[in-house]
């Protein structure tokens, strides 16, 4: 086998681990946010209930839970919907190799001059940063693009440096 053929298939291997770990990532917070959205069901469905079940303001002038209630279940009812929208914009990620760090980006960081901790990303639409999973004993977490140090590192590529909190920090990788 030539040495072309070889490195052929060392890159498509690569393109494949890379489309299977980040599938596995979007995977892993569609879960997430489908119990977060389970239970934002359960219990906008509970505080309508009980809306139902407290007085009215004919029944006692001075008790205002049917009305706190109600606000209540109007606010879990607009984060149950913020987190559809997160699902489905989830399944919507590119889970393609990416050259600088973007919409499905996986990427890490490190500060420069220190051998210390990398920390790795995965940049994802908005809503849906803040997650942290462990894969394969590595923490990578999701990051909104409106996030401080997401917005200091869009479209860098690999080998840039970015400022962030008066500390110097570089891409190592992108995926």
């Amino acid at each position: 086998m030539s040495q072309e053929s070889l490195n052929n298939s060392d890159d498509k291997n690569r393109k494949e681990q890379i489309l299977l770990t980040k599938k596995q990532i979007v995977q892993k917070l569609i879960e997430r946010f489908g119990e977060r959205l389970g239970g934002l069901t359960s219990s906008r469905d509970t505080t309508r209930n009980l809306a139902i079940d407290s007085p009215g303001a004919n029944q006692s002038h001075s008790d205002t839970s049917k009305f706190q209630l109600a606000n209540v279940q109007l606010g879990l009812e607009s984060m149950r919907i913020e987190t559809e929208q997160v699902i489905s914009q989830l399944k919507q990620i590119p889970v393609g190799e990416c050259t600088k760090v973007s919409l499905g980006a996986i990427f890490t960081i490190r500060e420069v001059g220190s051998e210390g901790v990398e920390k790795k990303y995965f940049l994802v639409s908005m809503g849906g940063g803040g997650e942290t999973l462990n894969l394969d004993n590595t923490n990578i977490t999701s990051i909104a693009p409106n996030a401080p140090i997401a917005r200091a590192c869009l479209r860098k590529t690999k080998k840039d440096t970015f400022k962030f909190q008066d500390k110097e920090f570089e891409i190592i990788d992108i995926i």
